[in-house]
């Protein structure tokens, strides 16, 4: 998946009010206050353009098939906050491991550094 920063600018998603949406956070965010009328228009019988944009730009496609079980704005937003929550705690068991093993390196300043390293990768 792209963070926002790495989505070029025509990949972004255009609502059908004019609202520009550049990545999933966003996304999750927007289908708080999104209305029937413009969710209607991305979400029919015959297409799904919030389907398309997370599997075909972001390249999620467990959640691209998750949110087709949503029948309103608001379950969508709740099936994306779901799948945020879920990477970052991943993220951050990775992290934790990681960390765990740099521990156990006997020299300070290799650890120091390698956990430095460690940090910086995700973020914190």
């Amino acid at each position: 998946m792209e963070k926002s920063s790495e989505l070029k600018q025509e990949h972004y998603f255009v609502l059908k009010d004019g609202l520009v949406v550049k990545d999933l956070e966003e996304l999750q965010k927007t289908m708080k206050s999104m209305s029937k009328e413009t969710y209607s228009h991305h979400v029919t019988r015959e297409k799904n353009d919030f389907y398309n944009w997370i599997k075909f730009i972001h390249k999620e496609n467990k959640l691209s098939r998750e949110i087709l079980k949503a029948d309103n704005p608001k379950q969508m937003g709740l099936i994306i906050a779901n799948h945020l929550t879920n990477q970052r705690m991943k993220k951050a068991l990775i992290e934790l491991k990681l960390i765990e093993k740099a521990k156990a390196i006997p020299n300070y300043t290799t650890r120091s550094k390698l956990i430095s390293s460690i940090k910086k990768a995700f973020e914190i």
